[in-house]
């Protein structure tokens, strides 16, 4: 989520002229996780959270398979199309890992 639109969300009753204690689009701030790729982006990124003090975890493949086991960190791709038989391959390689990052905290200590 952008922080522009995160005030929106924080105060969404009020955006939308909701009554207090709506049922409608509650809000609820959670951390977000990247994943390690051959692109870098993941390592791109990190300078921008140490800049305006965005707290992250460097997780390896096993602290994913212990707090998100559901997520598969599998490498699929390069894209294809199902007509071709790569399509079908089961993936071999495994992505090295990621970081998790705690937005919260840091937003609460910017102004909005």
């Amino acid at each position: 989520m952008s922080y522009e639109g995160l005030r929106y969300w924080e105060n969404w009753s009020d955006h939308v002229n909701l009554k207090p204690k709506s049922d409608l689009a509650q809000f609820h701030q959670c951390g977000m996780v990247s994943l390690k790729d051959a692109g870098g982006h993941h390592d791109r990124v990190l300078p921008f959270f140490d800049a305006i003090g965005i707290p992250y975890e460097h997780w390896s493949e096993k602290d994913f398979k212990n707090r998100l086991p559901e997520l598969d960190l599998h490498r699929f791709g390069p894209p294809s199309r199902p007509e071709e038989d790569q399509f079908w391959d089961q993936p071999t390689e495994m992505l090295p890992g990621g970081g998790c990052s705690r937005l919260r905290q840091a937003l609460l200590a910017t102004p909005s």
